[in-house]
């Protein structure tokens, strides 16, 4: 816990651990020089975790929904900030909570196209970093809403800070999985491969990552 009092978390001295935590802890410092935020799309964008001074840019595009990959963490100073922030420019912020090591069950891609479908736009997507967990959900949305490939959707790319050599690579593999599957059934969707073919645990059983590269993504760059 990051709060001296979480049930008075605007006592001077909360608020100074809360901004220490998510400064240094959560790397925000890192997101004071570069917010990682791309277009997605017509109205709908991704990010890393944006800090306050970035909702200025957020009500400039006239952002309606915050889609949170990290989830409603209330006991961090991250959330917490987030939160205030949605509040005082009444921008909806829903919590969907997804890891960047692990692939999401059956029932987190049924939820993932509810919030595609029911959200009010523009929106915008993010996780810590804006690289992984955003990526796949804006690989997920050109799929699901735009009905791409997974050639024109994949947005799981360096340049938005994803690499494929450590535990995040899980995400790639579960791509690879779908484009091959879809190589032998052409008439399966990719709706119906997650519904009625997708295997979460064997794929992430199948999954190799070295241990150095597991290592720095968890304890240096703290990927979640």
């Amino acid at each position: 816990m990051y709060f001296m009092d979480k049930n008075h978390p605007n006592k001077p001295f909360s608020r100074f651990l809360m901004w220490l935590h998510l400064l240094f802890k959560d790397h925000g410092v890192v997101r004071l020089l570069y917010n990682n935020f791309y277009p997605v799309s017509k109205g709908v964008y991704r990010s890393s975790h944006p800090l306050p001074f970035h909702f200025r840019r957020i009500n400039r595009l006239g952002i309606k929904t915050i889609i949170n990959l990290r989830g409603g963490n209330q006991g961090n100073g991250f959330y917490v900030v987030e939160k205030e922030q949605c509040e005082k420019h009444q921008i909806e912020m829903i919590d969907f909570s997804i890891s960047s090591s692990s692939l999401m069950t059956k029932d987190e891609f049924l939820r993932c196209q509810k919030i595609f479908k029911e959200a009010e736009y523009p929106i915008l997507m993010h996780c810590k970093s804006g690289a992984d967990r955003a990526g796949m959900m804006s690989t997920l949305y050109k799929m699901f809403v735009l009905k791409q490939d997974f050639q024109q959707a994949n947005s799981l790319k360096w340049y938005y800070g994803h690499l494929a050599f450590w535990s995040t690579g899980v995400l790639d593999l579960f791509f690879t999985h779908w484009v091959n599957y879809q190589k032998e059934n052409p008439q399966v969707s990719f709706e119906e491969w997650i519904a009625n073919v997708y295997d979460k645990e064997a794929i992430e059983k199948s999954f190799y990552v070295r241990r150095w590269g597991d290592w720095i993504a968890r304890n240096i760059l703290r990927r979640e």
